[in-house]
């Protein structure tokens, strides 16, 4: 937690802060352009929420929501599959995975509703819910992904209750600052039977997350899935292609679906390798 510190990730810091378990950013990078005379330039950067539990923190979470925090870590556990098959494939594209790993517990140094941190990017935040604390995470993630050269960042996050309620088990929303990644993301998820759906970055909500001392707090309007895609926007680097997956309602199932029984699906590992497969072909 000192080095996280010390470059001053502090969305990890602020999360993982509680717990008697630090927190930890990993960064993985395979890079198969030697493989090929031809290959692409692209950098795809997969950017995984890795809550390894999550209580709610001291915005702790109802007692029958607690049990299925064990998949909270889903994003990070679909990015490193991903990167794991992209490398075994040998595809001839350069991928990394960059993996937030932190547990939301309470404890004595627990981050408190109201604290402000600065982000990696130099922005200030305002914890108005030590419960939506996978955007903070991930908001060093995003940064992260600009320091090593990404050209598109996908993240991939069990991010909110609200895109449960909205598209259910089986599809994912999703949400890209660039048309032509929206795009393949769903064509690459029907190539490989998951379903996508994308939905608006609608910036009359982003009125919603400016806060009184800060720059930013980390809850918005009542559009729970838009708020937390557009703050996460706010930590994109400058001329990258992004995509957001809210996979809350895909990762895990309580009860048999397709080709899972129970538990964590593995949604988006498919679509992951498929969209490498098209950025090895410059497609």
């Amino acid at each position: 937690m000192k080095q996280l510190e010390k470059e001053g990730f502090m969305g990890h810091v602020t999360v993982g802060k509680g717990s008697s378990h630090e927190p930890h950013m990993i960064t993985l990078t395979y890079d198969g352009t030697k493989l090929a005379k031809r290959s692409s330039r692209d950098h795809l950067v997969i950017v995984g929420k890795g809550l390894t539990f999550d209580t709610g923190g001291l915005c702790l979470k109802p007692a029958k929501s607690m049990p299925e925090m064990i998949s909270d870590m889903s994003g990070a556990a679909t990015a490193l599959a991903a990167i794991q098959a992209i490398a075994t494939l040998k595809l001839p594209v350069k991928v990394s995975a960059v993996c937030c790993l932190a547990e939301n517990a309470i404890g004595n140094k627990s981050v408190l509703p109201g604290d402000i941190f600065k982000a990696k990017n130099g922005k200030t935040v305002m914890v108005d819910n030590t419960d939506a604390e996978g955007r903070l995470v991930l908001s060093d993630g995003l940064a992260e992904a600009g320091l090593i050269g990404a050209t598109h960042i996908i993240d991939l996050a069990t991010l909110t209750g609200a895109m449960v309620r909205a598209l259910g088990y089986a599809v994912t929303g999703f949400f890209s600052n660039d048309d032509d990644l929206a795009l393949k993301v769903i064509n690459c998820g029907e190539a490989c039977c998951e379903k996508f759906w994308s939905m608006p970055l609608e910036e009359e909500y982003a009125d919603a997350l400016k806060d009184k001392f800060a720059d930013l707090k980390n809850t918005g309007s009542d559009a729970g899935a838009i708020s937390a895609a557009l703050f996460l926007q706010e930590f994109v680097p400058e001329n990258t292609a992004w995509a957001h997956w809210d996979i809350a309602g895909t990762a895990f199932v309580s009860k048999k679906w397709k080709y899972t029984e129970y538990g964590a699906t593995g949604f988006g590992v498919q679509t992951l390798i498929e969209l490498a497969r098209e950025m090895s072909l410059g497609e």
